[in-house]
């Protein structure tokens, strides 16, 4: 039954384990950990189906997995990577066939670069991020599955500093965000109820395209 009835309206709590090993000598660095994620009083609001009743029902969810990292750091430069296998389900009343399903966040792998030079007054930096996409079912008593595609974006910055007199500090400098220009989809996870249409939409909202910046800053 919708928990909205009887005015109980659960709040999100959650619960984190995390176990894990690290390392650490002349500038190297890596971790591994393993995490599982418990989380309750999750909300979904339910107005398109013939078989429930319409309203708020209340679940729970779980993340599990194992994250990866690795840093060097040489001189004045600095470069780390991270990779993270993971698997988030959830769970609601109305489900019929499994027990937990893949939730709307579930992404199996995700893999993030990081990298930082440094030759005098200049500053190199670039990152790289991939998620390799969500698959979600399109509604809960059905084996429909809607696929949101891989998100990739590279990201490059150049700085330089300089000194245009003895009391003022200035840096110029260039970034360019999602230099390949990805089409990236990022996933808002909210949901339009429907006022004169059948059935209510997904929401979702592209990411950050191509974005150069030309930027000064002054310090006296």
């Amino acid at each position: 039954m919708p928990y909205i009835k009887n005015g109980t309206i659960p709040v999100l709590s959650g619960e984190n384990w995390v176990s894990g090993i690290s390392y650490n000598k002349k500038g190297l660095t890596a971790n591994v950990e393993a995490f599982y994620k418990t989380t309750s009083g999750l909300s979904r609001y339910i107005d398109d189906s013939q078989v429930l009743q319409s309203g708020f029902y209340a679940g729970k969810a779980r993340s599990y997995g194992v994250d990866f990292f690795l840093k060097k750091e040489y001189k004045k430069h600095l470069a780390w990577i991270s990779y993270t296998l993971g698997k988030t389900e959830e769970h609601f009343p109305f489900y019929i066939r499994d027990y937990y399903r893949p939730a709307p966040q579930d992404q199996r792998h995700e893999l993030k670069f990081a990298g930082v030079a440094n030759y005098k007054s200049f500053y190199l930096s670039v990152n790289y991020v991939y998620g390799s996409g969500f698959e979600r079912f399109v509604f809960e008593n059905t084996d429909g599955v809607e696929y949101i595609p891989a998100y990739n974006r590279l990201d490059i910055a150049v700085i330089y500093n300089f000194k245009p007199g003895k009391v003022i500090k200035s840096q110029i400098g260039l970034s360019v965000l999602n230099v390949l220009n990805s089409e990236n989809i990022k996933l808002a996870n909210i949901r339009r109820i429907a006022t004169d249409t059948e059935n209510p939409l997904d929401v979702n909202t592209e990411a950050v395209p191509f974005t150069p910046t030309l930027f000064l800053k002054v310090i006296f």
